[in-house]
């Protein structure tokens, strides 16, 4: 793992591209030559998923499907008790463990805007954001049409390899 320092609109087009830049090239760049307190630190493995075995990344990406499944079932019964009895510490303990898998699909999977295995990063985006927006009583059927899509693409995905 190296650290690599970046210009916050530098790492975005980067991590956009899927290009990993050299530290001294985003370094000598005069915005962030002159914002130093504005630059990021990124911590870039270099053990990327697509360079793991892809029997391997495809039973990963599996249980990790069948993982954030079981915890979007759960969603329903937690948010009766929840509208019921009011917070109880399973509440924000679910919202994160829904966030944890989130981080792990990201380092796991990459990003959904870069394909591959990244759509399965997609599913626990749109079930992550079901959830918080399920808290507020707030329309989620959109999000659900979604998620159900992202739950297809990454399937195919998974087939893919």
């Amino acid at each position: 793992m190296r650290k690599t320092y970046l210009a916050p609109l530098a790492c975005l087009l980067m991590l956009g591209c899927g290009k990993q830049p050299e530290a001294d090239v985003a370094v000598s760049h005069p915005v962030a030559a002159q914002q130093q307190q504005e630059i990021a630190v990124v911590e870039v493995d270099d053990d990327k998923p697509s360079a793991k075995n892809p029997a391997d990344m495809k039973k990963a990406a599996k249980q990790f499907l069948q993982e954030v499944q079981q915890e979007v079932e759960k969603n329903n019964g937690l948010l009766r008790r929840y509208k019921a009895e009011g917070l109880s510490p399973e509440i924000p303990a679910h919202g994160r463990r829904l966030a944890t898998l989130n981080k792990e699909a990201e380092k796991n999977f990459g990003l959904p805007i870069n394909g591959g295995l990244g759509y399965c990063t997609g599913v626990i985006i749109y079930a992550e954001s079901i959830w918080q927006l399920s808290l507020g009583s707030n329309d989620t059927a959109s999000l659900a049409r979604s998620y159900k899509t992202a739950i297809h693409d990454c399937q195919s995905a998974i087939n893919e390899l």
